[in-house]
């Protein structure tokens, strides 16, 4: 599959909403889920990733295991996490948090692998 660029909203707009979800899939507690991905960007920013819940109040199923905020570069990289679920939650999310970008994403391969139940 090629890649896709996802163009960024324009700085004057609410980018801080700039998010990619996959959602929503089941997960239950004590589930170790495995993301990987590749990634790039046009101009060097910050982004994070993260398990939640796919409904109100959003909240984290992963505590400390969070995929910490990183940064993502114009050269591809691939990135490998692994979260360790605290709640179960029959509609969760995968979150890609982009935040305050004015620049060009590109994400592909993207894998959720249930590693232990």
């Amino acid at each position: 599959m090629a890649p896709s660029p996802w163009p960024s909203p324009t700085p004057a707009a609410a980018n801080w909403h700039g998010e990619l979800t996959y959602a929503p899939f089941p997960v239950t507690l004590g589930d170790a889920i495995e993301v990987s991905f590749a990634a790039r960007a046009e101009k060097r920013f910050t982004f994070s990733v993260w398990l939640g819940q796919f409904n109100s109040p959003w909240a984290s199923l992963v505590g400390a295991s969070h995929f910490r905020e990183a940064w993502l570069e114009p050269e591809w990289k691939t990135w490998t996490h692994t979260w360790h679920v605290e709640t179960t939650e029959p509609e969760a999310r995968l979150n890609f948090v982009l935040g305050q970008i004015d620049t060009t994403v590109e994400i592909r391969d993207v894998k959720l692998e249930w590693k232990a139940r």
